[in-house]
């Protein structure tokens, strides 16, 4: 049966976004003059198990070597790096973390829960032993105090910042209308995904501006490109805002030597985007989404490799969703089953594991009430 994905899952629309060259469209790297919306439509058709099980492995080699190729056409710095990552102790924050210091990089992450945080230190420190050093500060980034003081605290320990990612966000784990979202949740909302991202950027440039060097970038989700996020409108507004916002920065710092940029992700795999995820949803999951790891994978030598002021560093470029859909058949059970049930060992040992215990509950009270 023919599924229009536009009206199951609204924020795939956002990951259609045109603007800037080919080759930076490949690449995943181009200016933020390019962003905006467009009114893309795709039908899928059902999936198949079998249909993976005819997936050739040579397939997946040679889009490993395209990828290899694409990334050699950038300079990617080969020194080590200081880098302050907010959020970075679950998620796609600390799938950056990581990756950055598979780098060399030396990393500070920040997270409001202090044992989450101190976890999140204690496995990146065993993943990357030796001279490659993560440290963490417990800061809450809808507080201007909290952000000054961890960009103080790594510009002295690090001896400076080059690149600090304002990564932080949430959807209030509120899939409502916004006639019926808590005002304290729209409150949390704004203040964590817009403030808080605001206060980071002040933060960062006080510190990076005498220095005349050092790059921020936005992380930004569903709605960014303008398109209606219904059910989590207030979380689609607060991205909606960042391009602006980035925008403007830039314009404001152009003699500062601090570049501005935005960072766009894509669909990945965390609480965040499970948490209002349905059956029709989790099985787009398949063919768009990634997992953290996979996803910082591709972002960081990107994110390492930027020059300048006013890009966007994206994971899911519009050649590569064209490819997704045109080979969907062969990405069908990757994550979900047919009924929206976590297949394979990807949730094994990983920060948002607790979202899919959830996820699995939440499926099983359905179909108990369905059977009722």
């Amino acid at each position: 049966r023919a599924v229009s994905w536009r009206g199951a899952c609204p924020f795939l629309h956002d990951m259609f976004v045109g603007g800037g060259s080919a080759a930076n469209l490949r690449l995943g790297v181009r200016p933020l003059s390019g962003i905006a919306g467009t009114s893309a439509c795709v039908s899928l058709r059902g999936f198949g198990k079998s249909s993976r099980e005819r997936l050739d492995n040579r397939v997946a080699s040679k889009t490993t070597a395209t990828e290899r190729r694409r990334f050699s056409l950038m300079v990617v710095s080969d020194k080590s790096l200081r880098v302050v990552i907010t959020g970075g102790s679950k998620g796609i924050g600390l799938g950056l973390a990581a990756e950055h210091l598979k780098y060399g990089d030396q990393v500070v992450i920040s997270g409001r829960n202090k044992g989450r945080l101190d976890e999140a230190c204690k496995r990146l420190s065993e993943a990357a032993p030796g001279t490659r050093r993560v440290l963490g500060v417990a800061a809450d980034v809808t507080n201007a105090d909290d952000m000054n003081r961890l960009a103080e605290y790594a510009f002295s320990e690090l001896g400076g910042i080059d690149i600090w990612i304002n990564n932080a966000g949430t959807n209030g784990y509120v899939y409502e209308p916004v006639l019926s979202t808590p005002d304290d949740k729209i409150a949390e909302i704004v203040s964590t995904n817009l403030t808080g991202t605001i206060y980071g950027c002040k933060a960062a440039l006080a510190v990076m501006a005498p220095t005349r060097s050092g790059h921020i970038f936005n992380m930004v989700g569903a709605g960014v490109s303008g398109n209606a996020t219904p059910k989590f409108a207030v979380y689609g507004a607060t991205k909606r805002a960042l391009p602006q916002l980035t925008k403007s920065l830039v314009a404001e710092t152009k003699a500062t030597g601090v570049g501005i940029h935005l960072l766009q992700p894509g669909m990945v795999l965390t609480d965040l985007l499970l948490s209002s995820a349905t059956v029709v949803a989790r099985r787009f999951f398949n063919v768009l989404a990634e997992t953290p790891d996979n996803v910082a994978k591709d972002l960081v030598p990107k994110i390492r490799a930027v020059s300048g002021t006013g890009t966007s560093v994206e994971f899911l470029t519009v050649p590569r969703i064209v490819w997704r859909f045109a080979t969907f058949w062969a990405r069908s059970g990757r994550f979900f089953d047919d009924k929206g049930n976590p297949v394979g060992n990807w949730t094994l040992d990983r920060p948002d594991s607790d979202a899919i215990q959830r996820l699995i509950s939440d499926i099983k009270s359905a179909e108990r009430e369905s059977i009722s």
